[in-house]
């Protein structure tokens, strides 16, 4: 499972995506994971796509997953297998 968060200060640069992208070559490489997870909050298209660009899938929302800042939330479930293409 990977998580990431990004000052907004430096939103629309592609950095989030290089860094994931050098997350997901690591793990799939170098600790030989053969399955990488990840999730997002519904309303958040430019974290979605983030995943999507490094060869996430999104595989469904898990309704109220967790509860956080007074409240319950449901999350969007990405994975990527090792061997996914990676958009370019």
């Amino acid at each position: 499972m990977i998580g990431y968060e990004l000052d907004p200060a430096f939103w629309g640069r592609g950095l989030m995506t290089e860094a994931v992208r050098a997350v997901v070559a690591c793990g799939h490489q170098q600790f030989k994971l053969n399955r990488i997870e990840a999730w997002t909050l519904p309303g958040n298209p430019a974290s979605d796509r983030v995943l999507e660009k490094s060869g996430f899938r999104y595989e469904g929302t898990a309704r109220q997953r967790a509860y956080f800042k007074g409240s319950f939330h449901d999350f969007r479930m990405f994975a990527r297998i090792v061997g996914d293409p990676i958009d370019s």
